[in-house]
């Protein structure tokens, strides 16, 4: 979706073209995807809960999985999975391609980079630490 984004809206290979209901569509769908995800370009503190919202909801899918007998999806392992890899990954493999080609395409939004970068550095930071998870007014530790 980033390649097509960025080829029709960025201006690659081929161009937008308003009057294309593909365009259009491939435009819909690209800012449907990003507000998807936009808790990744929050101030810390809101990108930080739900970060942590999210984590827990991956890791009761895990345990779901695994009471039912069922291969715990990637990432939803509670004895394996890894905030701080998991966060910085989907940044970086999700995150910056998504809203770089959204900040090349439209400048005024350039500012989502600086965010993502902000919130990508906590984690950076937090690399190999214990990291507190804050989840509905309660503290607790995860390894």
């Amino acid at each position: 979706m980033v390649t097509n984004f960025t080829n029709h809206i960025v201006g690659g290979k081929a161009s937008f073209n308003k009057d294309s209901k593909d365009d259009r569509q491939l435009l819909i769908d690209y800012v449907l995807h990003s507000s998807d995800i936009s808790n990744l370009i929050r101030p810390l503190h809101i990108y930080r809960i739900w970060c942590d919202v999210l984590f827990e909801e991956y890791l009761q899918q895990g345990d779901e999985e695994k009471k039912n007998g069922l291969p715990v999806s990637p990432y939803m392992d509670r004895d394996s999975t890894d905030q701080v890899r998991m966060s910085i990954n989907f940044v970086d493999f999700i995150g910056l391609p998504l809203f770089g080609a959204i900040a090349k395409a439209f400048p005024d939004v350039k500012f989502f980079m600086e965010r993502l970068k902000e919130n990508r550095a906590f984690w950076a930071e937090k690399r190999g630490q214990k990291v507190f998870i804050y989840l509905f007014g309660l503290f607790g530790l995860f390894y």
